[in-house]
């Protein structure tokens, strides 16, 4: 059996979209990408472990602009090419992060990659990663702190002492201006008065960077609006976990002012999504009925207008209209 030729697979991507002379313009979406990859430099901008490359990384003969297909193909390559080298690790973290865009991403715009693609990007980088760590840990100069990758437990550097583990002989501590940097603990332990530790501020509520408030105003709304994407039939609200998901993601995210809500948020907020239906009942004075899975939820439907004789269509799925009665939707 024939063994797949990735790096010829992988030129011939790129020396296609060299000879096509591509711009970035409104009509076609193009996404910059490195020929030879930024983290084989060692004057890379990212963050994390220096190449061994000297140059520029991001020189205009190094970049090349993919369609989003091109690019995720190259980033499945990338991974395949530099199996067991120093370098597996980062393609294999590439293309995870490659995978992980929301639908308002320009990219999922340009070309929405499908399930398959998703779950195979995301198999093939998690099998990658597990795969470069073994037997190898992260590294930092012992004298600097400076990250140098991760390396064999067996490596000279590391047996000698001149590499150790990023977690031992550093910590971190906080600068006043709220940033925070790596000193070596016999520093610490002398300075104690002069530093912060960066791990003792506390991380829950608004002191996460990540925390977004609920405000009141927003709260009431949403328990009076989110009726509009249930569908009544008689006297009862139907309504799916996955579009009252995709309500926080579209309409509270933009009342928030927020590129986008996960449903942690409905969890942190309301404790479940079926808490937050059982609130839209209680203060709206209505029925309401919630399913977690499709079909479930579609047959019960079915069920309910069959014995009105009345029939199902797509159209319910995924409906905002702008009033809660969704009679319209009927015949």
């Amino acid at each position: 059996m024939l063994k797949m030729d990735y790096r010829k697979i992988h030129d011939a991507i790129i020396a296609k979209a060299l000879g096509e002379e591509r711009y970035k313009d409104d009509d076609v979406y193009y996404e910059a990408h490195h020929i030879i990859p930024d983290f084989m430099f060692i004057h890379r901008k990212r963050k994390g472990p220096k190449g061994h490359l000297p140059g520029n990384p991001d020189a205009p003969s190094n970049i090349v602009l993919l369609t989003p297909r091109e690019h995720f193909i190259v980033h499945l390559l990338l991974v395949k090419i530099y199996e067991g080298t120093r370098y597996h690790y980062p393609c294999s973290s590439a293309l995870i992060f490659f995978a992980k865009v929301d639908s308002s991403h320009p990219r999922q715009q340009a070309y929405k990659m499908t399930s398959w693609e998703y779950a195979k990007a995301r198999q093939e980088g998690i099998e990658a990663i597990s795969k470069a760590r073994r037997g190898k840990m992260p590294c930092v100069d012992a004298e600097t702190g400076e990250a140098v990758g991760s390396w064999p437990v067996d490596h000279p550097n590391v047996l000698s002492g001149k590499w150790q583990h990023h977690s031992k002989g550093f910590v971190v501590v906080r600068r006043s201006d709220g940033s925070t940097h790596k000193i070596r603990k016999e520093e610490f332990q002398q300075n104690k008065d002069k530093y912060e530790l960066a791990s003792n501020k506390p991380q829950d509520g608004e002191n996460n960077s990540n925390y977004k408030l609920l405000t009141q105003e927003v709260r009431d709304f949403l328990i009076k609006d989110i009726v509009n994407i249930a569908i009544k039939v008689d006297d009862v609200y139907w309504f799916r976990s996955c579009d009252v998901v995709d309500y926080f993601k579209t309409v509270i995210a933009e009342r928030l002012g927020y590129k986008k809500l996960s449903v942690m948020f409905i969890k942190n907020k309301f404790g479940s999504i079926q808490e937050l239906i059982n609130e839209v009942a209680q203060e709206n004075k209505i029925n309401v009925s919630l399913s977690t899975v499709r079909d479930k939820w579609v047959n019960r439907l079915r069920k309910q207008l069959n014995a009105q004789n009345k029939p199902y269509k797509e159209d319910y799925t995924r409906v905002r209209p702008d009033s809660g009665e969704l009679s319209q939707f009927f015949s």
